[in-house]
């Protein structure tokens, strides 16, 4: 159990990727913080009811978004990104030392 916010974070720091994986997994732990705070404000503010499935929803689409504009000219199977994010990784193609096109594929 974390007690605040820095030890969350560490937690969620700490796990054990490295590279463009590690990378994914902060983006939608930030996406999913980001979607709970303005979830937390429109009920707060605007008195709006929420619910868990649209949380889910809008989380897994703000990390989507969040991808595609860090990973520029990459490509997302979000058919994957929506069953399971951690199924997918991150492939460049070179040609005598230049990357050529970059691309999200399954993990088989």
């Amino acid at each position: 159990m974390v007690s605040c916010f820095e030890k969350f974070y560490t937690l969620c720091f700490n796990v054990k990727l490295h590279g463009t994986s590690k990378s994914l997994w902060l983006i939608a732990i930030a996406a999913s913080c980001w979607s709970v705070w303005l979830a937390r404000n429109e009920m707060v503010f605007e008195r709006k009811v929420l619910f868990m499935d649209m949380l889910i929803f809008h989380s897994n689409m703000r990390a989507l978004l969040w991808v595609r504009a860090i990973f520029n000219e990459c490509m997302v199977q979000e058919r994957l990104w929506w069953l399971s994010p951690s199924k997918c990784r991150y492939v460049q193609t070179y040609y005598t030392g230049l990357a050529l096109s970059s691309s999200w594929v399954a993990k088989v």
